[in-house]
């Protein structure tokens, strides 16, 4: 250990600079071992050790049963769409542009502009802001109109028309919707799906592991050890 953990030092006679390397040496060692006695000493400790190795365990054994199983399966995958194409659908769609105005006047005043289809929405909000940026901002995409907070008024899904629509007021913001394209439900094609359909078919091979493993072993629970948990 000596020669091993030589380094240059202010202390001056041999016999310091072995006391001060004997020091380091001894206060390694008790480190040492006490890491090595944790879980002997504490308990709690040692559930947490046991925890994440088993941790460790479950994830490379998901990992080989489900995980890469699943993500090399092509055929499996795509056998697996064909057989519930209906789990994989589109809901109502729009394609448009969603204003929130900060009051009724300014809404009032968007959907005239939007209505008359000569600006696109950039430049309404644009012309609308002149004043303040917090007038009006706008959302240009593809919405879904089930998942879409603005379009659910009183719990129920608001419905909308092609083209732009009257202002509407829902948790406080007035709303005006330009709609370019109504898209209605439809199922979704593979290429589509193929993300959501690989989750949804992991999900089914770990079901149907686990559904082996229970038929295979029986699950026995230690009581009177489970309602020791903790007390210590």
């Amino acid at each position: 250990y000596f020669v091993n953990n030589q380094q240059r030092t202010s202390v001056r006679s041999k016999k310091d600079l072995v006391l001060e390397v004997f020091k380091k040496y001894v206060y390694l060692m008790v480190l040492q071992y006490e890491d090595s006695q944790l879980e002997k000493k504490y308990p709690a400790f040692k559930s947490i050790m046991q925890e994440y190795s088993d941790g460790i365990l479950i994830f490379e054994i998901m990992q080989d049963q489900v995980w890469k199983k699943a993500s090399q399966d092509t055929v499996g995958i795509k056998a697996y769409y064909e057989a519930n194409k209906n789990n994989f659908t589109y809901p109502l769609r729009y394609n448009g542009a969603l204003y929130s105005c900060n009051d009724l006047a300014a809404a009032k005043a968007v959907y005239k502009l939007a209505k008359k289809n000569k600006l696109n929405p950039e430049e309404i909000k644009e012309q609308m802001n002149k004043e303040s940026e917090l007038t009006v901002n706008v959302a240009t995409q593809t919405f879904n109109a089930e998942t879409t907070p603005a379009f659910k008024v009183n719990n129920e899904i608001k419905e909308f028309k092609k083209g732009a629509n009257k202002p509407y007021l829902n948790n406080g913001i007035y709303y005006v919707f330009n709609v370019g394209e109504k898209l209605e439900p439809r199922l979704r094609e593979f290429s589509e799906a193929k993300g959501i359909v690989t989750a949804a078919y992991q999900n089914k091979l770990e079901e149907d592991w686990l559904k082996e493993l229970n038929s295979k072993y029986k699950v026995v629970i230690n009581e009177d050890t489970l309602y020791n948990l903790g007390k210590n």
